[in-house]
């Protein structure tokens, strides 16, 4: 099937194969965290290859380890995924970790999408390949396989829920305990097929992931909100790592805090009526009153839900390029994503995007360098806000002569 490889009753073998093109057999799943593999034992019955299955981003990138010499064989400039991965078979953890199984819509034959990884936004993009398994493949149960900060997240309509109470940093490791859990779990099925799980899925509603609806344009007040991090900076980057250094980082961050009201100064002088608000994690610093602070130390349930309904009220969010602005971009109304000078090469990974027409997509998403001043960004913005309720008046009024056109076809004649 595409997009998917089956891991039982039998191993797809076009899936599994050596650097040389040689395929190989496949004695059992390894469900490493991250990665999931085929693993292939010696003559004495001991593991000896694991082969990384197209899944997440080893859809692209596969690794190969042998679990006896810690030798990896994989693509250059990846190191970011096949070293941990090799680290962490030469060193599985003792620690025994619990898997949380929920079971919804019992079956017997399941599509598994993991959407474990040590990276957030890698963690919320493959659980929206969710949309495309359960509209395309209703005939197999779906099993989402998910760390608990992101169990909230999982839409309806799923057969099951394997929840994995982990961090993100905790995630490079890997857990015999786990694996163990989960080729017990899979004991159940008679038919499993692994989801691509793509890296930036394209078919999604993103309220059917959070029940908030997105930003409706036609609430009267303007909500501005700045998505708050503390660990990149809206700062030119090289004083930004000096200052991170000396260890005076509050310097930095009360460097930002100025910068962003002052963007905020910008806005009110021509908005008087527009609200503004900062959300993120990190609360370093006091803001003025006029500006709302909806701010946390350590996310929840509980805190994420109430600041994904201050993104979807929002007219315009605003932040720095990373993982914090995917929910964001995908329930305000706009979005304005600063680009550092080192992740040009990244945009616009951190987006996602609602709207179809290509003309109002670039309206409504703009990437902008971070090295901007808080007067140009409120600049853009500012016109932003201005335009939002005439522009698309312009740009989509073919799409409404056509539909005028069609209805007038479809009138019954007298």
């Amino acid at each position: 099937m595409k997009g998917m490889v089956q891991t039982k009753p039998l191993v797809d073998s076009s899936a599994v194969c050596l650097g040389d093109g040689e395929k190989i057999r496949a004695d059992a799943i390894c469900w490493q965290g991250i990665h999931i593999g085929a693993v292939r034992n010696d003559s004495e019955g001991r593991p000896h290859i694991f082969r990384d299955l197209p899944s997440g981003h080893s859809a692209h990138w596969t690794c190969e380890v042998n679990l006896q010499t810690g030798r990896k064989t994989g693509p250059a400039g990846v190191d970011w995924l096949t070293v941990p991965l090799a680290e962490s078979l030469a060193n599985p953890s003792g620690e025994g970790v619990t898997v949380k199984r929920e079971i919804l819509r019992p079956g017997r034959q399941i599509i598994v999408l993991n959407c474990l990884d040590m990276m957030y936004g890698h963690s919320l993009l493959k659980l929206l390949n969710a949309s495309r398994h359960l509209e395309d493949n209703p005939e197999r149960g779906l099993v989402v396989l998910v760390p608990s900060f992101l169990r909230w997240l999982v839409p309806d309509g799923v057969a099951e829920i394997w929840s994995v109470p982990l961090s993100l940093k905790a995630m490079k490791k890997f857990y015999p305990s786990i694996d163990r859990q989960i080729n017990a779990f899979c004991e159940d099925y008679d038919s499993i097929w692994l989801s691509e799980a793509f890296s930036h899925p394209s078919r999604f509603r993103i309220e059917d992931y959070t029940r908030i609806c997105p930003h409706d344009f036609s609430e009267q007040q303007d909500l501005v909100t700045f998505i708050w991090r503390e660990d990149r900076l809206w700062l030119p980057h090289y004083p930004a790592k000096k200052l991170r250094k000396a260890g005076l980082q509050s310097w930095a961050l009360a460097w930002q805090k100025r910068k962003v009201i002052k963007f905020f100064h910008e806005i009110r002088r021509r908005f008087s009526e527009a609200r503004f608000a900062v959300a993120g994690l990190g609360t370093n610093g006091h803001f003025p009153d006029w500006i709302e602070d909806h701010r946390t130390n350590r996310f929840d349930e509980t805190s994420e839900k109430m600041t994904a309904q201050l993104y979807a009220n929002s007219r315009i969010v605003i932040g720095v390029h990373g993982s914090n602005m995917l929910l964001p971009s995908g329930l305000a109304g706009m979005t304005i994503d600063l680009m550092p000078g080192d992740k040009w090469q990244c945009l616009p990974e951190d987006i996602l995007f609602r709207e179809a027409n290509p003309r109002m997509a670039i309206f409504r998403y703009r990437c902008i360098a971070s090295e901007s001043s808080p007067a140009v960004v409120a600049g853009v913005a500012g016109s932003m806000l201005q335009q939002f309720r005439v522009l698309p008046l312009f740009l989509h009024e073919d799409c409404v002569i056509e539909k005028n056109k069609l209805r007038q076809t479809d009138a019954p004649r007298r």
